[in-house]
């Protein structure tokens, strides 16, 4: 099992009711949760979509913020700031105030670089640190407005060195499957 998961396991108790789970790990994680927890993914990854299809998880692929109601969400730390700034701007916009988010990554990783962009959407607290991994606990005590964003453009998500990946609605898919590539497109940004 990844050490995130293992990390994320040892504070079980954190986590109840609807949690969404955000670019997890493909591993034995949701044949963990008990019912307590209903765990669903999201993921842009179509690999781990169908990973996650395979184990009969609920899952949702595509950039766009998953359909439902969700009591609480866990972030699985991805590599480019701006790709986090993406998912906590969503997560904070469709949970209601109060909700719990939590971060989990490793150290090598930016965990703590992470850590710190959480502190616009309320206080967070470090819950765990081991295997060379970290969990942090958001409460989120600000309302965040949604953003809408227009169907058939791309979604600038992050930028490394001179090239621009950007999500982009599969034109031969309809809007409603969710389905996106991404693109790299060269920038003299």
């Amino acid at each position: 099992m990844d050490a995130k998961s293992e990390v994320l396991l040892r504070q079980y108790d954190y986590l109840s009711g609807r949690v969404l789970l955000i670019n997890a790990p493909t591993d034995q994680l949701f044949a963990e949760f008990g019912e307590s927890v209903q765990p669903f993914f999201w993921t842009w990854n179509f690999n781990d979509y169908h990973y996650f299809q395979n184990q009969t998880a609920p899952v949702h692929f595509g950039a766009d913020f998953p359909e439902g109601e969700f009591d609480q969400a866990v972030i699985f730390v991805p590599k480019s700031k701006e790709l986090l700034n993406y998912v906590l701007h969503n997560v904070a916009a469709h949970l209601q105030t109060g909700s719990s988010v939590f971060l989990v990554g490793e150290k090598k990783g930016g965990v703590e670089r992470a850590a710190k962009q959480l502190q616009p959407y309320g206080k967070a607290l470090k819950l765990d640190s081991a295997r060379h991994c970290q969990l942090w606990q958001l409460t989120l005590d600000c309302s965040v407005e949604k953003k809408h964003w227009p169907t058939g453009r791309s979604v600038i998500l992050w930028r490394r060195q001179k090239a621009i990946y950007r999500f982009v609605p599969c034109q031969v898919c309809s809007a409603r499957t969710g389905l996106i590539s991404v693109q790299r497109s060269s920038c003299l940004i």
